[in-house]
């Protein structure tokens, strides 16, 4: 596991929960004898039959510090330290350069740690728990993933789990009428002036890049609500105001909802939440609904 040091509460200080996943991840990585990373990108490289072939560096540097969001302890540098400074501070590595380097498979991008091998034990939290480490549940995602863990049974898990979304999107795709397909297809903003077969071939199109959102899309009220929104502006039914950051009844000009300016939120969700939540959020909902039905 990793050291911690309680001179430096924010060195390796991770909480009991991150705890227990490493601790976990490292009972097997001691059954399995050893773990397995993947390299992330790569470069293509043309070979003298005339192929081409994804190729990536022969030995590859990663940090030997990372910072890891704790959900209990917040930022946390994690890593392995060689030393203190005299002012108290860590010392990543020799010459300061705190710099692994590590021999992967120039052609399957991989390179594997052995649990008998007492310098990959040591090594092992710190990579599993790298931000630079796409499998890292705790990573912080503002830094750019350059590996991954290779977990044969979750990768299974998750891509049947994909598989079980898609199909089930695919049946309901398949399944709806005209004005269901229309609806479902102003979520994502497709214009209602689309023909039914079209619409079908975008949702399907959109299911297929992302199988477990569209899934989840299409089960949820909410999306539904928003779908209400954007196909009554579509229509002409509402209108948004810029200027004043108002909905109004594109036909009366009567203001149905004033909103607060919010730096990143789109109005349409100020508009859902009103429609979901407000006191009269149902009333003015029933009303759009008529008003699309009589056009």
């Amino acid at each position: 596991m990793l050291r911690n040091y309680p001179n430096s509460p924010k060195v390796n200080d991770i909480s009991e929960d991150v705890q227990k996943y490493l601790a976990e991840r490292l009972k097997v990585f001691k059954q399995k004898k050893t773990v397995a990373y993947k390299l992330l990108g790569g470069r293509e490289e043309r070979q003298q039959d005339g192929t081409i072939k994804i190729v990536y560096p022969s030995v590859v540097t990663i940090n030997k510090k990372s910072r890891i969001v704790d959900p209990k302890n917040g930022a946390v540098e994690i890593g392995l330290i060689q030393s203190w400074t005299k002012e108290g501070q860590p010392n990543w590595g020799s010459a300061g350069t705190g710099k692994l380097g590590i021999v992967t498979n120039r052609y399957t991008s991989e390179f594997m740690l052995n649990a008998e091998n007492p310098d990959d034990l040591e090594l092992f939290p710190v990579l599993e728990l790298h931000s630079q480490n796409a499998a890292n549940p705790y990573r912080d995602k503002r830094e750019e993933p350059t590996f991954k863990t290779i977990n044969p049974e979750a990768d299974a898990a998750k891509r049947e789990a994909m598989d079980n979304d898609l199909f089930e999107s695919m049946t309901a795709i398949r399944s709806w009428t005209e004005s269901q397909a229309k609806g479902f297809g102003a979520f994502w903003n497709l214009s209602s002036e689309l023909s039914e077969k079209t619409i079908k071939a975008e949702l399907t199109a959109i299911a297929k890049k992302d199988p477990e959102a569209f899934f989840k899309a299409i089960n949820s009220p909410k999306s539904m609500v928003k779908a209400l929104v954007n196909v009554s502006v579509q229509r002409g039914v509402i209108a948004f105001d810029p200027v004043n950051y108002t909905v109004k009844d594109a036909d009366t000009q009567e203001i149905l909802l004033r909103m607060d300016r919010k730096e990143g939120v789109d109005w349409k969700d100020d508009f859902v939440q009103f429609l979901e939540s407000a006191k009269n959020g149902a009333s003015v909902k029933k009303m759009i609904e008529n008003k699309l039905k009589a056009k």
